[in-house]
C-alpha cells in the first residue's frame, strides 16, 4: 500500500506534466480560428471603409451639379465713396447695359458652407453585430480561458506579468514543482524505511510527519507575499500532500485512528486547502484540495463500495469545490471536479452495478442538476463569461446523465413510464434555465443554444418513450412546429436547428412506418393522415412561422422557410396523390390511373396560378414540368390501362386544364413583354 501512495504522487506529477500538451493543441486551433475571424473582419472593415467614401464623393458630385438657387438677399449699405472715386454700379448703370453684376465672392463662399457641413455631419452607417461577430467574441473568450489554464499549467500564473521574462517565469515554476514532487518522494521513502526498520514509535512518525506538513504550510503562508510567491505556493501544496500521506498511513498502515477519525481528518484537510486557496487567490493549493477530497474514499476504502456515503460525499464535495472555483473563476477545478464525478459514477456502476437503482438514479439526477446549475450561477450573478469549456462540460454532462439514467432506469425498471417522467422532469429543469436566462434578458447565445439543445432532447426522449404509433406522429410534429415557433420568438437558431432534426426524426420515422400499413378503408385513411398528413402540415406550419422571423435577428429565416415550405408541398403532393390512387383503388378501380393524372392536372394549374400572380418563376416551371408528366403519363401508361369511358373523360379534363394555363398565361401576358414593362415602368 506504501508503493500505491507513491505511485500515486507520480502519477500526479504525470498529470500535471501532461494535461499542458492537450491544452496547447487546443489552444493552437483556437489561434487558427481567431486568425480567419480577424481576417474575415478586415476584409469587411475594408469594404465598409470603401463605400463610405464612395458614398461622400457620390453626395460631393450631386452638390456640385446641383445648380444655385438665387435669392434677392439685402446687402449691406454701401459706403459713401470719395467724390473723386467714379463707382462701378454708377458706370455699369450708364453704360445702358442689360447685365447685372452679381457679387462672385458670395456664391462660392455659400457653396463651400453647404457642402463641407454635409461631409462633415454624414452619418456612418450603423453597422449591425452580424453571428461572425458573436462567434468571434465567444472564440475570444475561449481562447482568453484555455490561455489562463495553460499559463497556469506552464508558469504557474494565470496572469503573467509581461515584465517578466519567459525564462524566469518556467523556470521558477517548474524547479518549484519538480522540487515538491522529489521531496514528496523522499518524505514517503522516509516513512516507509522508518517503518522498515522501526527506528521509532508509529505514533511519533506519524505526528511528526503531520507537523512537518503543517509547518510546511505555515512557512509558505508567511512567504507569499514577498518574492518568493511561486516558491511559497509550491511548499503549501506539499504541505497538504505530506498531511494527506500522514493520515492514510497512520489508518492504513498502523490503524492508529479508526476510520471515523481518518475520515474527519481529511475533510478537515480539504478544508483548509480550499479555504486557503480561496483567501490568498492560490490555484495550486485549490488544486491539491480537489485532488485530495476525491481520492478520500479510494484512501480510506474497506473493501466494500458503500453507494449512499460515496455519492453523497462526491456531491457535497462537488458543490463546495464549484462555488470555490465561480468565486475565483478557476476553470480547471470545473474540469478536474467533472472528470472525477464521472470517472467515480462509472466505476462504481461497473464494479456494483445499480442494483439499487432509485437511490442511484436519485444521485445521478442531483449530479446532473449541480453541474448544470453553475454556468448559469457563474453568468447570472458572478458575470462570468461562457466559453467552450462550459459549453462541453455542460453537453458532456447530459451525455452522461442520459447514458446512466436512462440504462438504470431501463435496464433494472424496465418500465419506459418511468424513464419517461424521468426526461420530462429532465425538460422541465432544462426548459426553467432557458426561460430564466431569456427573461433576464442576459445576451449569452451559447448558454442559451446548449440549454436549448439540452430541453429538445429531453423532450424528443420523453416523446418516444410515452408515445406510440399515430399519437408519437402528433407529438413529434407538435414538437418541432413548437420548436420552430419558439426559435421565431426568441431568434434562436440552436431552436431552428432542433426543429430541423425533429422533422428529419418524423420524417425517417413516417417513411419507414407507412409502407407497413396494411389496413383498409377509412383506417387506412386515418392512418395515413397521421404520418404522411401530419408530417406536411408540420413542415407547413414551421415554414410559415420561420418566414416571420425578424430579418435582423435571424437573417436566415427567409431560404429556411423557403426549404421548409418547398418540402411541405412535395410532402403535400405525395400525400394526396398516395390518397387519392388508394381511394380510386378501393371505390373506382377502373378509373384509378385516370383521376391520379387529373388530380396531377389540376395541382400543375394551381401552381402555375400562385405563380403568376405572385410572380414566382420556380412555381411556373415547376407547373410546366407537371403539365408535360401529365401528358406523357396519359400517352404512355392511361391509354393502356384506361376503358374507354374513363379514357375519354381523362384526356378531356386533362386537355380542358391545359387549356386553362393557356388561357392564364395570355391573361398575364404583359408581365413577359419586357419591352412593354420597359415603356410602362
Amino acid at each position: 500500500m506504501e508503493i500505491l501512495a507513491v505511485l500515486g504522487v507520480i502519477l500526479l506529477g504525470c498529470f500535471l506534466m501532461g494535461v499542458p500538451v492537450i491544452v496547447i493543441l487546443l489552444v493552437n486551433a483556437f489561434n487558427f480560428l481567431k486568425n480567419l475571424e480577424h481576417l474575415l473582419q478586415e476584409l469587411r472593415k475594408n469594404q465598409m471603409e470603401q463605400s463610405l467614401v464612395l458614398d461622400r464623393i457620390r453626395r460631393h458630385i450631386t452638390a456640385q451639379e446641383t445648380p444655385p438657387v438665387h435669392s434677392p438677399v439685402p446687402g449691406p449699405a454701401p459706403s459713401a465713396a470719395p467724390a473723386g472715386t467714379p463707382s462701378p454700379i454708377a458706370e455699369t448703370k450708364s453704360a445702358g447695359t442689360k447685365e447685372v453684376s452679381a457679387p462672385i465672392s458670395v456664391l462660392p463662399e455659400k457653396k463651400i458652407q453647404t457642402v463641407l457641413p454635409e461631409s462633415k455631419t454624414a452619418p456612418a452607417p450603423e453597422r449591425k453585430p452580424e453571428l461572425s461577430d458573436r462567434f468571434s467574441d465567444f472564440t475570444r473568450k475561449t481562447e482568453e480561458a484555455i490561455g489562463r489554464i495553460v499559463r497556469w499549467l506552464c508558469v504557474g500564473e494565470e496572469f503573467r506579468n509581461p515584465n517578466v521574462s519567459p525564462e524566469y517565469a518556467v523556470a521558477t515554476t517548474w524547479l518549484v514543482r519538480v522540487g515538491v514532487l522529489i521531496l514528496l518522494c523522499g518524505v514517503a521513502f522516509f516513512l516507509k524505511y522508518s517503518i522498515d526498520n522501526n527506528l521509532v514509535k508509529p505514533e511519533i512518525r506519524i505526528a511528526a510527519s503531520f507537523l512537518f506538513g503543517a509547518g510546511m504550510v505555515w512557512g509558505g503562508l508567511r512567504a507569499l507575499k514577498g518574492r518568493y510567491q511561486g516558491v511559497a505556493s509550491g511548499i503549501i501544496g506539499a504541505g497538504f500532500v505530506t498531511c494527506y500521506l500522514s493520515v492514510y498511513f497512520a489508518y492504513r498502515t498502523f490503524s492508529l485512528i479508526p476510520y471515523g477519525y481518518s475520515f474527519a481528518v481529511l475533510l478537515a484537510v480539504v478544508a483548509a486547502a480550499g479555504i486557503l486557496a480561496i483567501w490568498k487567490n492560490q490555484l495550486l493549493p485549490a488544486v491539491i484540495g480537489t485532488l485530495g477530497g476525491y481520492a478520500v474514499p479510494f484512501l480510506l476504502s474497506r473493501g466494500t463500495v458503500d453507494l449512499t456515503g460515496l455519492f453523497t460525499f462526491t456531491s457535497l464535495l462537488s458543490v463546495f469545490v464549484l462555488l470555490g472555483a465561480a468565486i475565483r473563476s478557476w476553470r480547471i477545478l470545473h474540469l478536474l471536479a467533472f472528470s472525477f464525478n464521472a470517472l467515480i459514477y462509472l466505476a462504481a456502476g461497473l464494479k456494483v452495478g445499480f442494483s439499487n437503482y432509485k437511490l442511484c438514479i436519485f444521485f445521478f439526477c442531483v449530479n446532473f442538476a449541480i453541474f448544470s446549475v453553475i454556468p448559469l450561477v457563474c453568468r447570472l450573478f458572478r458575470r462570468m463569461s461562457i466559453t467552450l469549456i462550459e459549453v462541453l462540460l455542460l453537453l458532456f454532462n447530459y451525455l452522461l446523465f442520459l447514458g446512466l439514467a436512462l440504462s438504470a432506469a431501463l435496464y433494472y425498471v424496465s418500465d419506459k413510464d418511468f424513464a419517461s417522467y424521468l426526461m420530462l422532469g429532465t425538460t422541465l429543469f432544462t426548459g426553467a434555465q432557458y426561460a430564466l436566462l431569456y427573461f433576464m434578458k442576459k445576451e449569452e447565445r451559447a448558454l442559451s443554444s446548449v440549454l436549448a439543445v439540452m430541453t429538445g432532447g429531453s423532450l424528443v426522449l420523453f416523446v418516444c418513450l410515452r408515445f406510440s404509433g399515430n399519437w408519437m406522429n402528433v407529438a413529434l410534429a407538435v414538437l418541432a412546429v413548437a420548436m420552430a415557433y419558439a426559435g421565431m420568438r426568441t431568434a434562436d437558431k440552436a431552436l431552428g436547428i432542433l426543429s430541423w432534426g425533429v422533422h428529419m426524426l418524423l420524417g425517417i420515422r413516417v417513411f419507414l412506418y407507412s409502407s407497413e400499413m396494411i389496413s383498409t378503408y377509412p383506417q387506412l385513411a386515418l392512418d395515413r393522415f397521421f404520418s404522411l398528413g401530419i408530417f406536411a402540415l408540420a413542415l407547413g406550419l414551421s415554414g410559415l412561422f420561420l418566414r416571420r422571423s425578424d430579418p435582423e435577428k435571424f437573417p436566415e429565416a427567409g431560404k429556411v422557410s423557403l426549404v421548409f415550405l418547398t418540402l411541405a408541398g412535395i410532402q403535400f403532393f405525395y400525400y394526396t396523390s398516395t390518397e387519392i390512387y388508394d381511394l380510386a383503388a378501393a371505390f373506382l378501380p377502373v378509373f384509378k390511373n385516370g383521376i391520379l393524372s387529373v388530380y396531377w392536372s389540376v395541382c400543375a394549374l394551381a401552381l402555375l396560378l400562385s405563380g403568376l400572380l405572385g410572380r414566382l418563376k420556380p412555381l411556373r416551371k415547376t407547373a410546366l414540368a407537371l403539365f408535360i408528366v401529365c401528358a406523357l403519363k396519359i400517352f404512355l401508361v392511361d391509354l393502356e390501362n384506361l376503358g374507354t369511358l374513363p379514357r375519354v373523360a381523362a384526356f378531356l379534363a386533362i386537355g380542358v386544364v391545359m387549356i386553362l394555363g393557356a388561357v392564364l398565361y395570355a391573361r398575364f401576358k404583359e408581365r413577359f413583354e419586357a419591352a412593354g414593362e420597359v415603356r410602362n415602368p
